[in-house]
Order: C-alpha cells, then sequence, then structure tokens
C-alpha cells in the first residue's frame, strides 16, 4: 500500500513541475515577442466573397480573389510534363531569368519556381542594385532587369540573418497588423505561419489581427473598403499600407484622407510599390522551343462564350457584346443571357467551354490601366489548367498593359478592331483557319505561370527599409486619392515621350487613346 502511495505523490509532483515549466516558457514567449499570439494558427478553407461587384456566375466557386492565394497560385510544373525535345535542354536553357543577376546554373531554378532552390543571399554584391520601389524605374517597362516582382522574391537585405530574430534571437519580428481584422483575409495563416508556409527567404515577420495591438506593429494593411481609424498612428515609423484589387470605380473614395498617410501601396497595378497582380507569367527562353502541331480547335463546333451575372458594368461591355452577337454566335451565359450553367457545377462548365468553344469574352467590369483579373487569367487562359485551350477576347485595360502583363500572343483586345463587326471577321477568320488559330496557343509551350508570394515580398521590404541604402526613395504618398484615380505619367516607349493616360475611361469613350 505504502508502494502505491508513493508512485501516485511521485506523478503528482511530476505534473506539478511539467505544468510549471509551460507556464514559464510560454511567459517567456510572451514576454520576448511584445504581444499575445493569435488563438489560431492553422489554415482554414478558402470562403467565397459574396458581395463582389462583379460576381460571376462561373468563376467565384473556385477561387477567392482577394486572397494572397489567388494573387499567387500554387504551379505544378516540373521537368516531367516536358516534351521529350525539351527535357534535353538543361534548366538554364529552358528558363529566361529575366532580372535575376545570376545565371540560372547547375540546372538549379530561383527558389520562388516549382522545384527551385536558388536563394538569395545579403553577402552577395549583386543584389545591392536590384530595383525595388517604382520611383526608381526611368521606364514604363516592367519587364528584365526593371521586373520589380522578380527583383523583390531575390533581394535580400544587407545583414540580414533569420537567426538573429526571435525564436532563436533576441530581436523583435517585424509586426504587421490587418487593420480591420482577418475576416477579408480568407485563408490567411496567422503569426509566423504564412512565412514559414511559404519558404520565404526573408521571413522575420509576424501578422497579427488584433486591433489593440496597433502601437505594436511595424506595418498596417488597410484593404479594401473600410473605416478610417479616428486615432492616427502611433509613431511616425510605422508604415501605412494600402491594400486594393478592385479598380477605382468600385473602391471607395480616399479624397478625405489627410495628406502623407498612406506610405505604401499594395495594388494590381505595376507602379504600385508592392505589385500584387491577379497572375504573372514567368517565360521560358523560347529561341530552345520547337512550335507545337497539336490542333486546339478540333472537335470545337462553336463561336464565343460569356459567363456573366453583372449586367450594369460601367464600360457597356453588355452592349458590345450584343452588338458582336449580330455578327458572330455569342452564348451568354448567366442571368445577363439565355444560357445557363448551374453554379454548382464550376468543373462541368470549365469543361463545357473547353470543349466546345473557340472564343471567351474576358470582358472587365471597368476600363482601368493594370485592370487585369481572374477573367483573362482563369476563364480565359485556364491558368493552372494546362488542359485549358480557349482563346480569350479582352476589354479592360489599356491594349500595353495586356501586352506587358500577359502571355505573348495569348489574346485578343477588342481595341484592335474599329467595331464589333471588325471584330466578329476576324474571329470568322481564325474559326476557318486552323493554323491562324493555333498560333494563339504557342505560349504554353513558352513560360508557365508563377507564384509571386505577396507576404514574403512585404517581409523583405519591411526588413529593407531599415537600410538607408534601400528604403523607399519617398515615403509616403501626398495626395492617394490622386495617385489612385486621376491621370498618370505613362512612358510612350516608342518615342520615349511622356504622355497622361487616364487610369480609368469614361462611359461615352469606347477605346483607349493610341499611343
Amino acid at each position: 500500500m505504502l508502494r502505491y502511495r508513493c508512485l501516485f505523490l511521485i506523478c503528482v509532483l511530476l505534473t506539478i513541475i511539467f505544468v510549471i515549466t509551460i507556464n514559464t516558457s510560454f511567459r517567456w514567449h510572451r514576454i520576448h515577442t511584445t504581444m499575445i499570439l493569435p488563438s489560431n494558427n492553422g489554415k482554414r478553407k478558402l470562403s467565397i466573397k459574396n458581395d463582389d461587384p462583379d460576381y460571376d456566375q462561373f468563376l467565384m466557386y473556385q477561387m477567392v480573389k482577394t486572397t494572397t492565394t489567388t494573387i499567387a497560385p500554387t504551379n505544378q510544373f516540373n521537368m516531367n510534363q516536358l516534351s521529350d525535345d525539351k527535357k534535353n535542354l538543361s534548366k538554364n536553357q529552358l528558363f529566361h531569368h529575366y532580372s535575376l543577376p545570376l545565371a540560372i546554373i547547375n540546372d538549379q531554378l530561383p527558389w520562388f519556381m516549382p522545384n527551385g532552390t536558388i536563394r538569395p543571399s545579403s553577402s552577395s554584391d549583386n543584389y545591392n542594385n536590384l530595383i525595388l520601389w517604382p520611383e526608381q524605374m526611368t521606364t514604363d517597362d516592367d519587364t528584365g532587369m526593371n521586373d520589380r516582382i522578380v527583383n523583390q522574391l531575390m533581394f535580400m537585405p544587407n545583414g540580414y540573418d533569420k537567426n538573429h530574430y526571435y525564436p532563436k534571437g533576441r530581436k523583435p519580428l517585424k509586426k504587421i497588423l490587418l487593420a480591420f481584422g482577418k475576416q477579408s483575409w480568407p485563408g490567411l495563416s496567422m503569426g509566423r505561419q504564412r512565412f514559414i508556409d511559404d519558404h520565404c527567404p526573408v521571413d522575420a515577420c509576424f501578422i497579427m489581427a488584433n486591433k489593440a495591438l496597433i502601437d505594436q506593429a511595424d506595418a498596417v494593411i488597410f484593404k479594401d473598403r473600410f473605416i478610417w481609424p479616428s486615432k492616427g498612428r502611433p509613431s511616425m515609423k510605422q508604415i501605412w499600407i494600402l491594400f486594393l484589387l478592385e479598380s477605382p470605380l468600385h473602391t471607395q473614395v480616399f479624397s478625405s484622407l489627410p495628406a502623407n498617410v498612406i506610405n505604401w501601396t499594395a495594388t494590381y497595378r505595376h507602379d504600385s510599390d508592392i505589385v500584387a497582380p491577379y497572375a504573372k507569367f514567368f517565360a521560358y527562353n523560347n529561341n530552345n522551343f520547337k512550335h507545337q502541331t497539336k490542333n486546339y480547335a478540333k472537335g470545337k463546333t462553336k463561336k464565343v462564350a460569356w459567363f456573366v451575372s453583372n449586367c450594369g458594368a460601367k464600360n457597356k461591355r453588355l452592349e458590345y457584346a450584343r452588338e458582336l452577337s449580330r455578327y458572330i454566335d455569342v452564348d451568354i451565359y448567366g442571368s445577363c443571357g439565355q444560357h445557363k450553367c448551374p453554379r454548382m457545377q464550376a468543373n462541368e462548365c470549365f469543361d463545357m467551354l473547353n470543349k466546345q468553344y473557340k472564343f471567351y469574352l474576358a470582358f472587365e467590369n471597368s476600363n482601368c490601366r493594370d485592370y487585369i483579373t481572374e477573367k483573362f487569367f482563369l476563364n480565359g487562359l485556364g491558368e493552372n489548367r494546362p488542359d485549358f485551350n480557349i482563346i480569350p477576347i479582352v476589354m479592360g485595360a489599356h491594349p500595353n498593359d495586356y501586352h506587358r502583363s500577359s502571355p505573348p500572343n495569348s489574346y485578343i483586345h477588342v481595341d484592335d478592331f474599329e467595331s464589333p463587326l471588325q471584330l466578329a471577321k476576324y474571329l470568322q477568320r481564325l474559326d476557318e483557319n486552323d493554323d491562324e488559330y493555333n498560333r494563339y496557343f504557342e505560349w504554353k509551350q513558352q513560360g508557365i505561370f508563377i507564384n509571386t508570394y505577396f507576404w514574403c515580398r512585404l517581409c523583405t521590404l519591411l526588413h529593407a527599409n531599415d537600410n538607408e541604402q534601400h528604403r523607399k526613395p519617398i515615403d509616403s504618398y501626398e495626395n492617394i486619392h490622386h495617385w489612385w484615380t486621376s491621370t498618370k505619367t505613362f512612358i510612350n516607349d516608342n518615342n520615349n515621350n511622356d504622355k497622361l493616360q487616364p487610369i480609368c475611361m469614361k462611359n461615352t469613350i469606347e477605346h483607349w487613346p493610341i499611343q
């Protein structure tokens, strides 16, 4: 009996020691992070944003367009997917590395590509001269050495060492506050989890959603529609970031905001501080490839399709589509047309579109600079669906913007034609000539869509901003409303003359000005 009592006392003593140890560890953890850890660090399933101003009949059940996972889709590319003639090429031949300040050698790829291993190093002088901010641009061309997305992905701040930061070191993490909680960020993991999951080269950052911790935040993100806080920033060192993925015609008005209150911008526009595109195409070195031989027109018996539910878009896209239908068959699915495809059968709709139709109307709800959304990348190009083959007909951003952001020769822009009649004649010609039709799919042999890792780039820039050499040249926007909605200077690449272009076209104007 005495033996059992002793064993019981030993168990109780060990339990007390264990509880004290855990409690001490937790208290130390709180002290050194200077914040309360979120209770939910796990991932959640994506939810659908039902109040989108252009909630398409077709797409929104497969993606949430305002989440990072949509901005930066996972790519399943691997070398085994290449045809035999490409497998014999080294990866150095295979991928055109744009602005990477190093050659792709020893069959290695940059970390942000599938199976990539090359990661930036703060000890390399090659990265010190990368263009990171829009103020550093001398041309409107953001490819090659001016590709700031790639530059930000491959940049490492001088002296950065993750071991210096918590939990291994004593330096505090860069803390990012979601100004109005995580409700508008479905699927986003709190704390350090996002940076760990994405294998960010610079990962000493922490995402939090508790507004009470604003005094501790290094950066605060204001997203989409929100009520401006009544109190000002607690410190002038705190960076306030405006994150927008809708066009100026569908966002709130910022004219009442104080001057210089926004420090950084994160939008789809290529002149944002952190460019957050709906998708990004990364090109191979296409000189190494043969023309594809597949007939993408085979089996397709119908002409043009469109899935749409917003019938009152300000750019009069519905009127254009109806005029086009006078000269060529256009099947409109959803509440704006006579055809139906059940919302809960999105995969079946994709399959039907892919098998039967040759063209898809990827019409945006606004004609605004750089505004190119999932209507083009997913509905039109079938991003991340290599077996999806249809030619998108686009309306929305300026033709130059599509040229800059899209795979080469992958779409047809309505502004390249004087009228819907002229467009219809061209579509009829493609319908009757498979060789011409198939040329619009050569881009599939020339590149892949990559993950742009928004949160990795944000973390990198927050650390880079500590160094005067890499700090943003202009620390705030004097008039964020003017920047977001008014005319903008765009470079005319033909004769190097600057021209003022409106951010969004008015209802009465059908075409963008020709540059």
